[in-house]
Formats: C-alpha cells, structure tokens, sequence
C-alpha cells in the first residue's frame, strides 16, 4: 500500500505540472499529501465493513407498515468523470419480521456511496443490500442528486436541476398504494 501511496503523490504532482503549475512550489508543497488522504476517506465505500449490520437487525413481528428515512445526505463520483454528485436519499421497506436501526441504513448509504459509478447502479445497490439482510416485504429507494460534471464541464447554466433515480422491490413495486406512500412523502 505505501508504494500505491507513494504513485498516487507521483500521479499528483504529474497533473499539477500538467495544469500549469508547479508541485514544488512552497503554497503546494503539502497538496499531494492532502489530496492522496482526501481520496482515501472520499472513496472509502471499497473498504467499508459491513459485516456487522445484518447482526444488528432486531427480530420484530409486530410492527408490518411501511417504515420511511428520509433525506440521507450523500456523496458519490461519477464513474465516467470522476466528479462528485450529491443529494438526498430516501428508503423505505415493509418489515418482514426484521427490522434495523435508522444510523444502520445511513451507514449503508455512506458505505455505497463513496465509490465511482453512475446514480442508477448505487440506486440499486442500496436497495438490493438491504433486502438482502432484512428480507422485507418490500424496499425502496429513492436519490435526488445534481451532478458537478454538468456544470463544472461548461453547463454553467444549468445550476438548478437534479437527476431523479428510484428503485422498488416487492410490494413496494407491486402495491400501487404502497409505492405512492412511499414516492409521495
């Protein structure tokens, strides 16, 4: 790992002669290093453990309506830029049984999110995950992001839009009035 660190630095410093500028002067000196640990914790979602989750779920056979968490703040890169997009995330599912604590499915959005790819696939991702563990009758998940590579690559007009992705699974994609509770909150 010290040499990938070590390259990363060099690829660094490679850009910032690429750009213009020079990696050895003094207001730069530490930019490689600062962005080689910003990188680290950004794409931190390819080394997140999630092993414990599925062993904090909580066996409950009472509680059957639909359970809603709402505007999860993220952070993702698009795999074809490497340009951040960002957003709100909302879940929902219909307990089967299990259920699992709301600071567990943040923590699975922050452990999906922080990689590179397209909206859609971590979308899909979230979802598919958490049916995995809880087995509910239904899951849900919805993101509204903006993308940076729209504006900062020569959109600068388009500020105020936002990529809309959802993905439903069970009843929640079965039941009509499962789904529109569920898009409509």
């Amino acid at each position: 790992m010290e040499e990938e660190t070590k390259k990363l630095k060099e690829a660094i410093n490679t850009i910032i002669r690429y750009i213009g500028d020079d990696p050895t002067r003094k207001e730069l000196l530490n930019t490689a290093d600062n962005i080689t640990a910003t990188i680290k914790n950004i794409f931190s979602g390819y080394n997140y453990d999630l092993s414990g989750i599925e062993a904090d779920t909580i066996e409950n056979e009472s509680y059957d309506e639909v359970i809603i968490l709402d505007n999860i703040e993220m952070i993702s890169f698009c795999q074809d830029h490497f340009l951040p997009f960002t957003g709100k995330v909302k879940i929902a599912y219909i307990p089967n049984r299990k259920i699992i604590g709301i600071g567990k499915l943040i923590k699975i959005v922050e452990a999906f999110s922080r990689k590179l790819q397209i909206q859609e696939s971590l979308t899909i991702d979230i979802a598919n995950y958490i049916d995995s563990i809880l087995k509910p009758r239904g899951v849900g998940v919805f993101i509204e992001a903006s993308h940076a590579c729209i504006y900062l690559r020569g959109n600068l007009e388009q500020k105020n839009y936002s990529v809309k992705t959802c993905h439903l699974i069970g009843c929640l994609k079965d039941n009509v009035n499962y789904r529109n509770e569920f898009l409509n909150r």
